[in-house]
């Protein structure tokens, strides 16, 4: 490892650590980038995700670490929602809305019925005042057939009518 400062760290390992684990994929595959998905080297994004979602559950999210990681994500996953729904979840936290939207967007065209980005998106609308908006995605949450989500989301839209 690059000797990174403190902070740069644990994103380094994780890269690292990402980096071997596409690198054996790839000599077990035969190189073959398609063939990713057969690897049979435990290699996935949410192997990576574990490490971000510990970033994330920090006093202070690492934001900077997470989307300098999120976007290796997306390069090698690029069919996986992680990626975009963690740069997301990084402008919503830093009041960026349609920045957030822009990539929770993202990651709905790969998977329309993840309740999180779905709620991800309907909770920028609303911080953005675009009520209608926030209802329309809150009600597709609500669809996705998830109680604990369809819950929470009749609850949001009820507060949207008013």
């Amino acid at each position: 490892l690059v000797d990174f400062p403190v902070k740069h760290r644990f994103t380094a390992i994780i890269l690292n650590s990402l980096s071997k684990c596409l690198l054996s994929c790839f000599i077990l595959c035969k190189f073959s980038l398609t063939s990713l998905t057969y690897c049979p080297v435990k290699c996935s994004s949410s192997s990576v995700q574990d490490y971000v979602y510990n970033m994330f559950n920090q006093q202070t999210p690492a934001c900077d670490q997470i989307t300098t990681i999120s976007n290796k994500l997306i390069l090698i996953f690029p069919d996986d929602i992680f990626g975009y729904s963690n740069i997301g979840a990084c402008n919503l936290m830093n009041k960026n809305f349609n920045e957030a939207i822009n990539w929770f967007k993202k990651a709905e065209n790969i998977d329309d019925q993840d309740p999180i980005v779905l709620s991800n998106i309907a909770y920028a609308y609303m911080n953005l005042n675009m009520n209608t908006e926030a209802i329309e995605y809150y009600e597709k949450v609500a669809a996705t057939g998830d109680e604990q989500y369809k819950s929470f989301a009749l609850q949001k839209i009820e507060e949207l009518k008013k």
